[in-house]
């Protein structure tokens, strides 16, 4: 049988919600192996939203989250105690790529930000997910699909001729955004693969939509 795209890449997943783990499913899907690692304290959000599998509630019954995060492994860690740190931090030395999806400067203040973890592995690819980038003056503004749309100038260009702008069906954005961000991840491994280099990736959703 012939080798998948990403067979031997490795991807410590610290994402969650929707924009991430669907990249993250996609690079599982070419073959990486994908370890999510996920909060013990605060499960995903989405495998508390209904549709449930038999209409029967349950953290691993939830068929949205399962359809973003089929072909991965996980773990749970409670990422505010030091020792889940250190045992995050040894995914990591094994990994080729880290995604993040946390608010401003969490990955900063639990000890796992880039300047962290490129000493783990010097050719890492770091990808932090937000909605409004990691820089600027409203870097720390929480925001999801309806921000990204209004921030991007993208729902002045939807909506009825005369009438006010309008979002567009579903939660198009997060889509659109996990796309372009495994693009951008098999770019930066591509170029890794030429120089030897690894790089810090901002995937912000307002660049994303524009």
């Amino acid at each position: 049988m012939a080798k998948l795209p990403l067979d031997g890449i490795r991807v410590a997943d610290f994402s969650w919600v929707i924009v991430a783990p669907y990249c993250t499913q996609w690079l599982a899907i070419m073959g990486a192996e994908v370890i999510r690692i996920e909060s013990s304290v605060h499960l995903d959000i989405m495998r508390r939203l209904p549709a449930y599998a038999d209409g029967i509630p349950g953290v691993n019954r939830v068929g949205h989250y399962n359809s973003l995060n089929m072909s991965k492994k996980s773990c749970t860690l409670d990422l505010t105690k030091p020792k889940a740190i250190e045992l995050a931090k040894e995914i990591v030395k094994k990994s080729d790529v880290v995604v993040e999806q946390f608010g401003y400067g969490m990955m900063e203040r639990i000890g796992l930000g880039y300047d962290v973890l490129r000493k783990l592995e010097e050719d890492l690819i770091l990808v932090s997910v937000s909605t409004l980038g990691r820089s600027g003056p409203e870097c720390e503004f929480g925001a999801y699909n309806e921000e990204a749309l209004a921030y991007s100038g993208f729902a002045s260009i939807t909506g009825y001729e005369g009438g006010p702008p309008e979002m567009t069906g579903g939660v198009w954005a997060d889509y659109q955004t996990g796309t372009h961000l495994t693009l951008a991840i098999l770019a930066a491994l591509y170029h890794r693969s030429k120089t030897g280099q690894g790089q810090y990736i901002d995937a912000a959703m307002i660049e994303s939509v524009m």
